[in-house]
């Protein structure tokens, strides 16, 4: 199959998903052999049904994590911090258990609490700005479900911590660090800190979200960025998130952080639900999809669904943003369930032209 045919098949398979509640979906991939290759399918804007391009913007939710734990491997680089170094030498009013390092929180085996169970964003959209003292409260009152070490749960708080942390060590807010060291150097120049709402909302593809009181909210710029922070509130297009799987393969990329360091502190996990992940790292879940081990995460949010990953043995990339029309309770999971599934339908056909 050419390239073209191959675009072609892949366009149709991205329409397929229209039927499950997608609005909007783009895809970008690359390899050595394939090239690099944007495609995309639906629309951008519900009530004017304005086509989506690849070049629209996206809230990619916990693939935020990614660069969260390279902003940590940058410090650590520096000598500023190491991976064993205790939270509470840094954060002073950090209220997890005394002895969690950094290392904990970045492969979410630190046990303390989880303050996400708390506000159920994916059932009540958080439309307040929340302080770093506000979140370390919450996750106070949440308590701790297992000694450092001793277990794995998927931990926002801990990214919140860590983002705090960050800039604590630095000098300089967490966002302007991201984009001093990360987004600035690589060239994303279509990577936005959401939660400093300084990106441009004419640009974004917009999302919609039916709450558990039966209220439908657009969630294009919504406040829930604010709660979200360095555990999930980037806003990216597909091809500067293609362009950041591309620079983690590459150990001498311009940010200096590769996947040989992001890969560092993996520990075994359960799976999270809709993407079949064998282990955690720094900021990486270690994948199984379609048979083969991939690198990378995933993201949801209120509206938004997106996966970027990348196979380091063959070098294939693949990055899927999407707007979906998302409803609150036992649907989100399958809808959830239903992305995962078009994303292993594209990895399985993209791995079979690769190694023809």
């Amino acid at each position: 199959m050419n390239i073209d045919a191959l675009n072609a098949f892949l366009e149709d398979l991205l329409g397929q998903s229209l039927e499950h509640s997608a609005l909007g979906v783009v895809l970008g991939y690359s390899s050595p052999k394939l090239g690099s290759h944007l495609v995309s399918a639906g629309t951008a804007d519900l009530e004017s049904r304005v086509t989506i391009e690849p070049g629209h913007l996206f809230q990619i939710g916990s693939v935020t994590k990614t660069f969260t734990g390279a902003c940590v491997h940058k410090l650590v680089q520096e000598g500023s911090i190491s991976l064993d170094t205790p939270v509470v030498e840094i954060l002073d009013d950090f209220p997890g258990d005394p002895g969690i390092v950094v290392r904990q929180l970045l492969n979410h085996t630190s046990g303390m609490g989880n303050a996400s169970r708390l506000l159920d964003p994916i059932n009540h959209v958080v439309d307040f700005p929340l302080s770093h003292a506000e979140r370390m409260l919450l996750a106070r009152v949440a308590r701790s479900d297992f000694r450092p070490g001793a277990g794995w749960e998927y931990n926002n708080a801990g990214y919140w911590a860590l983002g705090e942390m960050v800039g604590v060590v630095s000098g300089m807010p967490f966002g302007r660090f991201l984009e001093q060291q990360i987004f600035e150097p690589l060239g994303l120049g279509n990577s936005y800190v959401g939660s400093d709402y300084a990106f441009p909302v004419n640009r974004m593809a917009r999302a919609v979200h039916t709450d558990a009181a039966g209220e439908t909210i657009e969630t294009t710029s919504h406040l829930s960025l604010a709660e979200s922070g360095a555990a999930g509130d980037v806003v990216s297009n597909v091809g500067d998130v293609l362009k950041w799987l591309q620079a983690l393969q590459d150990p001498n990329n311009a940010c200096g952080v590769s996947f040989q360091d992001l890969k560092q502190g993996e520990t075994s996990c359960r799976s999270d639900g809709y993407s079949n992940a064998l282990g955690y790292a720094s900021g990486l879940q270690h994948l199984l999809v379609g048979g083969r081990e991939y690198w990378g995460h995933g993201g949801a949010m209120c509206g938004y669904l997106s996966m970027a990953m990348f196979d380091p043995v063959s070098e294939l990339s693949i990055a899927v943003l999407s707007t979906r029309h998302t409803r609150a309770g036992p649907r989100w999971l399958a809808l959830q369930s239903v992305s995962f599934s078009l994303v292993e339908s594209i990895a399985t056909v993209l791995h079979s032209q690769d190694v023809l």
